[in-house]
């Protein structure tokens, strides 16, 4: 008799965990942004996450890139012509030699992100972050930084002509010998940012924040400071300076001013007074002008507490007062 073989059964709920393991993978693939596929020029691409891929060299004309997450790409050398990448994320990335000319980078992220000899003309990165970027021989001809954060920014012999800054940060920016002829500063702040040997001629500073920044042998032919502030600035050996303008333009003792400007059109900053404001010498009489309490405005008066009348006691012991005395004299 040939003895009968059983096959293996199953263990018990092996279909729940096999349907809980697929559940479990379908969620993981939800929860880990989907690795889109090549890119091509004037694709669209927009939120896409190409984060880490390497696009060097590729020619990616008009293509649409707009949030998408492109950090740690490499981007060397492609072409990204009126590219759009507005709000993309593009910290970390590396884009030298890139190609960027009129490509929309409003609002995009470059922190960190490499962008040596990139060709960005009027390229507009209104609003954008490259804290710490990395841009030195940078052509920015035209390009738009308005308000954008460029903190601590590498722009060594870049060549930023006609660019706009109005409004952006360029703390601790590093700007020696860049070429910025016409370009726009206003109201920008450009503490301790570093322009020596910089060609700043028709350059626009009104209004802008230069405490402590370095502009030793600049250029500074019809370049215009009225109103910014130059408090602890170093200008020595600044050329042209004379033709600069200089109106109501901040300076004090630690300024380092070239030889042979004009500071009758100046103003001197003595300290700073108790409400904040700078103590200077708006007469020019050569002393401090007192400090105003409350920015000028007038101080108010304490409140005064009216006296009470006399009531009914007080007004019968007055009273009992002069019947007492009428009384002594007769």
């Amino acid at each position: 008799m040939t003895p009968q073989i059983r096959r293996a059964g199953r263990p018990p709920g092996h279909r729940v965990a096999l349907r809980a393991l697929a559940g479990a993978a379908a969620a993981l693939a939800l929860a880990l942004p989907a690795t889109a596929g090549p890119l091509f020029k004037k694709g669209d691409h927009a939120g896409e996450y190409h984060a880490f891929d390497d696009h060097s060299r590729e020619d990616l004309r008009r293509i649409d890139l707009s949030g998408a997450d492109l950090h740690s790409t490499r981007l060397v050398e492609t072409n990204l012509k009126r590219a759009n990448l507005a709000e993309a994320r593009l910290t970390e990335a590396v884009l030298n030699r890139a190609k960027l000319a009129r490509a929309n980078l409003r609002g995009a992220t470059l922190d960190n992100a490499k962008l040596r000899k990139v060709q960005a003309y009027k390229a507009d990165f209104n609003g954008a972050s490259l804290v710490a970027a990395k841009a030195s021989g940078a052509k920015l001809v035209g390009a738009i930084f308005v308000d954008a954060n460029l903190t601590d920014v590498d722009l060594r012999k870049a060549q930023a002509k006609r660019a706009r800054f109005d409004g952006a940060v360029l703390d601790g920016a590093r700007l020696q010998r860049a070429k910025l002829q016409r370009t726009v500063f206003t109201g920008a702040s450009l503490i301790e940012a570093r322009l020596n040997k910089a060609n700043l001629r028709h350059a626009q500073f009104q209004g802008a924040v230069l405490d402590g920044a370095r502009l030793r042998a600049a250029n500074l032919r019809d370049a215009d400071f009225s109103g910014a502030s130059l408090l602890g600035a170093d200008l020595r050996r600044a050329k042209h300076a004379q033709r600069a303008v200089w109106i109501d333009a901040l300076y004090d003792a630690d300024t380092r001013l070239p030889a042979g400007i004009d500071t009758s059109t100046m103003t001197f900053v003595f300290g700073l007074c108790e409400n904040g404001d700078f103590q200077i010498d708006a007469d020019r009489d050569g002393e401090a002008d007192p400090c105003v309490a409350g920015q000028g405005a007038e101080t108010p008066s304490p409140p005064t507490t009216p006296l009470p009348e006399p009531g009914l006691p007080a007004g019968l012991a007055g009273l009992a007062l002069l019947v007492w005395l009428s009384r002594r004299r007769d």
